[in-house]
């Protein structure tokens, strides 16, 4: 009798195999099975005993994972995320279901991983407490920013008209960056201006510090620009010229604060605004900026390759763009840097430039999907429902239609 192997006994009959299931398939299939009950049968003995031993205080919790337990639950662990990713709450009354955190919108996931972290001011509220009793959305919730430092801006005294003209009359220079103070200033206030207005009408909400850091790398930029003393072979603008048929490639980056893992993620459009391609990458541990530096490379790899001569790079960081035209006319010691050089060189035309936050939500959006995803690079020719949604709100703030110097 010849040994046969283990492979061709599980194939089918009608493929001369005996039809035997494969084991760890069958392991998988019962262990998803118990965890399923454990979920969903919480008074039944056993699962009552089980989750009192380790602690469930959730229904549905993220993990289960403990140091000390038996074999089974250490099996049981290995494959929830399985079972978690497959499945969704039916919500009756909504309460019990995180709106934030827990998966109820099929195949949109949950909803933290779609909007910035400065829109939710309380995590872990139920879904529930998110409709009136008539069915209608609670908006009071957002109504009411709960930042403490915005009391000392309204305690000022003395009148406003004064006030304003001091400080647009304010020569000072802000720190070391050379920067004006009056300039800075006069773009804080627009900014809280048009704020307040994006919390009225849109629902969307920054926190002071991230209006601050915004406006003073915009303030930073402004004056890099003026000031700036380009050498070397990149040479800079001129004279003023179209470009003749420009992509547009926004790249952004993630970073998991619990992991520390990194992620990148970007998306190429035409000028139109509309999509080419998008792609992103998850990088194990690395900081938001190389994160950031890997979703230029990988970006402009992808042009390169799809015979694309003409680019216009944007990143709502501004060191990643200042260290990156920086590094134009001095010598790096960047890996990443010297390797989008080699293939900018190669370029007909190029820019980079800085963009606000707001306007790069579909790269964020990409970046923060490959968290969870593979460190395999993962190209996709068609949008999915969420970043359709935010190419059209880009479209809408006409970021693509504009007039750009030659770059190279």
């Amino acid at each position: 009798m010849s040994l046969v192997g283990l492979d061709s006994i599980c194939q089918p009959k009608w493929c001369s195999g005996l039809g035997l299931k494969r084991l760890r398939d069958q392991n998988i299939s019962f262990l998803l099975k118990l965890g399923f009950n454990i979920v969903s049968n919480k008074d039944v003995l056993w699962v009552h005993v089980l989750r009192s031993k380790y602690h469930l205080k959730k229904d549905l919790p993220d993990y289960i994972a403990r140091n000390r337990s038996s074999f089974l639950w250490r099996s049981l662990s290995k494959v929830w995320l399985l079972l978690h990713e497959n499945l969704f709450w039916s919500f009756r009354d909504g309460n019990k279901i995180q709106c934030w955190r827990d998966n109820w919108i099929p195949i949109v996931g949950p909803l933290f991983q779609h909007i910035s972290n400065n829109v939710i001011q309380d995590s872990d509220c139920l879904l529930n407490e998110m409709i009136t009793k008539d069915g209608s959305w609670n908006l009071d919730l957002f109504q009411n920013p709960k930042d403490e430092k915005w009391k000392s801006v309204w305690k000022l005294p003395g009148p406003q008209r004064d006030w304003l003209r001091a400080n647009l009359q304010n020569n000072n220079m802000v720190h070391e960056e050379g920067s004006s103070w009056a300039c800075l200033f006069g773009l804080l206030i627009w900014r809280l201006w048009k704020n307040r207005n994006l919390f009225i009408f849109q629902g969307q909400f920054w926190s002071s510090m991230e209006t601050v850091q915004v406006s003073l790398s915009w303030v930073n930029q402004l004056f890099s620009a003026l000031s700036a003393n380009f050498k070397g072979n990149f040479k800079p603008p001129v004279e003023k010229e179209s470009f003749e048929d420009p992509i547009f490639l926004n790249i952004d980056g993630a970073l998991q604060l619990g992991s520390g893992n990194a992620a990148t993620g970007g998306v190429v459009r035409d000028a139109n605004g509309d999509w080419i391609f998008g792609y992103n990458r998850r990088l194990e541990k690395c900081s938001i900026f190389n994160a950031k530096l890997w979703g230029i490379l990988e970006g402009l790899k992808l042009i390169q390759r799809r015979g694309h001569d003409e680019v216009i790079i944007q990143s709502d960081s501004f060191k990643v763009v200042k260290v990156v035209l920086e590094s134009t006319s001095t010598e790096t010691n960047s890996a990443l840097i010297r390797r989008m050089q080699s293939i900018l060189f190669q370029e007909k035309r190029w820019l980079l430039r800085y963009i606000s936050r707001d306007q790069n939500q579909v790269a964020n959006c990409l970046a923060k999907q490959a968290l969870i995803g593979t460190n395999n690079l993962q190209v996709f020719d068609a949008p999915h429902l969420m970043t359709s949604t935010l190419m059209e709100l880009d479209k809408n703030k006409n970021i693509f239609f504009f007039r750009i110097l030659l770059c190279n």
